[in-house]
């Protein structure tokens, strides 16, 4: 799948929401999902039946904001979103193959949006980059990676490239609701 595919199912779940801080409990709970005490792993997607399976520590740690824990739940809604009804099952343990490299992308997507990353980190500095990072609700990792994808695609496609994308998404949106 390619990024622009992936990107447009991001704000497919985000709607018109603009929120630097994406609340992913909330759309988990509009989801078939499962806590459990005690599993393995931190989280499994069962993409035929659509239910997600989360850890109560993870979830826990979630809905207090801890920003792994976030990240583990919107890579799981990627599989919910991306790969749903096939037959198999995504382990977030298992990090190699496509569909996990693209659930990947979608929760850095969904958590940090490119555009508005690129709105919001303007003067690349230590200080700011914290700053955003913590306001995204993100860890670093995640930051660093989608700023300097921002970066470069602003480089290839000049300045106002993210700002003419969101608009379009968000017009593109509401045009689906009609």
């Amino acid at each position: 799948m390619r990024k622009e595919a992936i990107r447009k199912a991001v704000w497919k779940r985000r709607g018109s929401n603009t929120s630097v801080y994406f609340d992913v409990l909330n759309h988990l709970e509009n989801e078939d999902f499962v806590i459990l005490k005690s599993m393995p792993l931190s989280a499994l997607t069962y993409l035929s039946d659509k239910i997600i399976f989360i850890k109560e520590r993870v979830y826990n740690e979630a809905a207090g904001g801890r920003s792994q824990a976030r990240l583990v739940i919107a890579h799981e809604l990627g599989h919910f979103d991306l790969h749903s009804g096939q037959r198999r099952v995504i382990e977030l343990a298992a990090y190699e193959g496509i569909m996990e490299i693209e659930a990947s992308f979608y929760a850095y997507e969904l958590l940090a949006p490119i555009e508005l990353v690129a709105k919001k980190v303007k003067t690349p500095s230590i200080l700011n980059s914290l700053r955003v990072t913590s306001e995204f609700g993100v860890t670093r990792e995640v930051m660093d990676y989608q700023y300097h994808t921002a970066v470069k695609e602003i480089a290839t496609h000049g300045k106002s490239y993210h700002i003419n994308n969101l608009q379009k998404r968000l017009q593109s949106i509401h045009l689906d609701r009609r």
